[in-house]
């Protein structure tokens, strides 16, 4: 996702959110309270510090991306 992981505002845009499946897979009650919440720090002016503080243990922990193939029958 490259930079794209680090804009807050992504989550907002239905588009990005179908290319994630974390998001795309989110029951709707649960999908709509997480919006809300992204709206609000935006609002509030604390999105940029949320994402930063949540960042902080990947430098520590690492990132990895799972693939799964399944070869057609």
């Amino acid at each position: 996702m490259g930079l794209a992981y680090f804009d807050g505002r992504r989550p907002l845009d239905p588009a990005w959110r179908n290319g994630d499946a974390i998001w795309a897979l989110s029951p709707p009650d649960e999908l709509s309270d997480a919006v809300a919440h992204v709206e609000r720090l935006e609002r509030d002016g604390e999105l940029q510090d949320f994402i930063a503080r949540h960042d902080a243990k990947r430098s520590k922990t690492g990132q990895f991306t799972l693939l799964v193939v399944r070869k057609p029958d």
